[in-house]
Parts: C-alpha cells; sequence; structure tokens
C-alpha cells in the first residue's frame, strides 16, 4: 500500500505541474487558499488512516486513497480554474478603464480643437486688448488677460499634451477629476510621444497609482495635493507621485494596500502595479510619513 501511495502522490505532482496559473503563483483570495490546504490535509489523514485499520480489504483501501487523490486533484484544478477567472476579470477590467481613458481623451481632443479655434477666431481682439493694456502701462491686467485665455483653454481638459495618447489620455482624465475635487496638483513631465512600452502597461501603472493618490488627498478637507514627475530617457522610464494623506497606512502581511472604501479592491491596483515592475525587472519603492505618501515607478524598456 504504502508503495501505491508513493507512486499516486508522485502522479498527482506531475499533474498539478501542469497548471499553469499555480506554477504562476497567481493571487486569489485567502478563503479559497483555506479550503486548498484544509482538502489535501483531511485527505492525508483519512490515508494515514486507512493505513493503520489492519481489517479493511487492500483494494478498498486502495480505492479509497485513490478516490482522494482524485477528490485532490479535482481541487487544483478548481483553484487554476478560479485563477484564470481571476486573472480574466482583472484584465477586462483595465481593458474597460483603458477604454474610458481614451473615449474621454477623444472627447477632451475634439474640446480643444474648438476652444483653439475660438481663440483663433478671435485672436485679433485678444491681441488689440493685450496690446491696448500694454501701452496704457497695465502689464499686470495683460498678464492677467493672458493667463484668462491660457485658463480657457485648460478648463476643456487638456492639461497634458505629450503626444503619447495613453499618457495623455489617463493623465488629462485624471487631472480633469482632481481638478473638480479641489486637488492642488503640479506635474513635470518629460515624454516624448512614443515610448517602448504597451498602452495597457502605462494605463496599468499610471491609472492605478493616480487613483490611489486621489482617493488619499480627497479623504481631507484641506490641503489637497498631488505632485507628478514623470520622464523618459534613453529607455528608463521612471514616475513618481507624492500627495498628502490622513497618516493612515492599510497593511496585510507587511504589504501596503489602498483605503479603498471597496475592500474587495484592497491591494488589487498595487499588486497589478508590481506585477509591470517585475515584467519589466524594474522597481517601486513607497515612502511616507505622517502628511506625505510618495511611490516611486521606475523601469527600464529595450530602447
Amino acid at each position: 500500500m504504502f508503495s501505491l501511495v508513493q507512486l499516486i502522490l508522485y502522479s498527482v505532482t506531475i499533474i498539478l505541474g501542469k497548471f499553469k496559473n499555480i506554477k504562476k503563483g497567481e493571487q486569489v483570495s485567502p478563503l479559497y487558499w483555506f479550503f486548498i490546504t484544509f482538502i489535501p490535509l483531511i485527505s492525508l489523514y483519512i490515508i494515514l488512516l486507512l493505513m493503520y485499520i489492519k481489517d479493511i480489504p487492500v483494494f478498498l483501501a486502495n480505492m479509497a486513497i485513490i478516490g482522494i487523490m482524485v477528490v485532490n486533484v479535482l481541487t487544483f484544478y478548481l483553484y487554476d480554474r478560479v485563477s484564470v477567472m481571476h486573472i480574466e476579470r482583472t484584465e477586462k477590467l483595465l481593458l474597460e478603464q483603458q477604454n474610458k481613458y481614451y473615449d474621454e481623451q477623444f472627447k477632451i481632443m475634439n474640446s480643444s480643437i474648438k476652444a483653439t479655434r475660438a481663440i483663433r477666431h478671435d485672436l485679433n481682439n485678444h491681441i488689440a486688448i493685450v496690446s491696448s493694456l500694454i501701452e496704457q502701462g497695465t502689464s499686470q491686467e495683460a498678464l492677467q488677460y493672458l493667463k484668462d485665455i491660457k485658463g480657457s483653454y485648460n478648463r476643456n481638459g487638456n492639461y497634458v499634451q505629450t503626444g503619447n495618447i495613453a499618457i495623455d489620455s489617463v493623465l488629462n482624465f485624471k487631472l480633469q477629476e482632481a481638478d473638480g475635487q479641489n486637488v492642488d496638483v503640479s506635474f513635470d513631465i518629460s515624454i516624448p510621444d512614443t515610448v517602448e512600452i504597451p498602452a495597457f502597461d502605462i494605463v496599468t501603472v499610471l491609472g492605478n497609482l493616480l487613483d490611489n493618490a486621489l482617493d488619499a488627498t480627497c479623504k481631507l478637507e484641506d490641503n489637497r495635493k498631488i505632485d507628478l514627475q514623470m520622464k523618459y530617457d534613453k529607455g528608463r522610464f521612471l514616475f513618481k507621485i507624492e500627495n498628502t494623506y490622513n497618516g493612515q497606512v492599510l497593511k496585510q502581511d507587511g504589504i501596503i494596500l489602498t483605503t479603498k472604501h471597496n475592500s474587495s479592491n484592497h491591494g488589487i491596483g498595487l499588486e497589478n502595479v508590481r506585477k509591470i515592475v517585475d515584467k519589466y525587472e524594474g522597481m517601486m519603492d513607497i515612502e511616507h510619513d505622517e502628511n506625505k505618501f510618495s511611490v516611486t515607478f521606475l523601469c527600464y524598456t529595450n530602447d
């Protein structure tokens, strides 16, 4: 019987090795992990009992052991399928998010075109007014008038123009959202129109980190601030975001999670960012004190 148990265990190990998502170590709910761990332990206990029961026929004992092993294989198969469903759900959410950004960017671009046409149409009038203000020695009023023109352009949601549709889509969508929630955003962006990083990965990183920063700083009554830095040079992509927050940091097993109200999404965003970091053999550094929280994302491409 012992030889049969060894053979069955070896066969089960080979079968489990075929489950690609178990090998990848995809994250699922702790509840699933409980059942996945609990069932094999109970199975092992039953097998040990069968081995020490003397009156049970060997054939029946062997059939019981085989049945238990089949149950365990099915359990891990179900785990593998749940992992696939989890991955597909996450990718679907990210694609929906990306499409939302692109759709909003399309609206912003159309709005900006209309605003530009309107300004161009009245350009002579604007020049005449600015010239008149300068001639009258009221340079401050002239400067304010120019700022008003610029503000009219920015109110269309076109805060950033890097030429990269993915980056512009995410940033303009989020900056417009920040503006609507009275968040003071400062940014320093130096990005070419082409970046050797797929749009899906860019949306994953920028979207999740900006979501977290906005969610955290908007919990404050005032002093809502976000500082954004983005650089791309010689295949080196650097993104740093710093925001004010209430000083509360949620952790699980030493890993920082988000403080979003939807508990089912805790940690999913940062976990997706960490996967992108691993994909490009980069790094993600998280720092925080009582007032500010910052995340630095760095990855390398083949440029």
